[in-house]
């Protein structure tokens, strides 16, 4: 499959498939390894990751002065999605330590939330992947209709 390629109808909201405890993060932000954003720790935590392209299916891409992917966003459509990546430590025994280094990053719980989701990799495949989201109203933030944060300023 092409990720290129419209979307399959289904979506992967749910949990019930996937693993509810993956040791990878689907990051579509400054979290990004291609991220152009020149945030100060985007380099340090990809460090010792292993990344793969993947896109998230019916889920939408917002900004503020930052990336946002909001849980339950009612304009969201099956064939919408967000493109980012997948990452997972390159050693098994660094997972907890990059877990809670995402986890500060991203203020979780307070600022942003996670959850388990499905991420679509480049040859069809879904890998189960943590994802931060923020629970809030998109019409507070511009929607990037392209769904790559990298494009945020030539869209918004």
């Amino acid at each position: 499959m092409n990720i290129n390629a419209a979307a399959p109808r289904q979506t992967f909201r749910s949990t019930s498939r996937v693993n509810p405890d993956p040791e990878a993060i689907f990051v579509y932000g400054s979290l990004r390894p291609d991220d152009n954003s020149n945030m100060e720790w985007t380099q340090s935590f990809n460090e010792g990751m292993r990344s793969l392209p993947a896109r998230l299916f019916g889920y939408r891409l917002y900004k503020q002065s930052y990336a946002m992917l909001i849980s339950l966003d009612p304009t969201a459509q099956a064939t919408d999605f967000v493109v980012g990546h997948v990452l997972r430590p390159l050693e098994r025994k660094d997972w907890k330590h990059k877990f809670a280094e995402a986890d500060y990053i991203e203020g979780c719980p307070h600022f942003y939330r996670r959850k388990v989701i499905a991420a679509t990799l480049s040859d069809g495949t879904t890998l189960p992947a943590w994802v931060y989201f923020r629970e809030e109203d998109p019409s507070n933030a511009k929607l990037i209709p392209s769904g790559d944060w990298k494009k945020r300023n030539d869209e918004t």
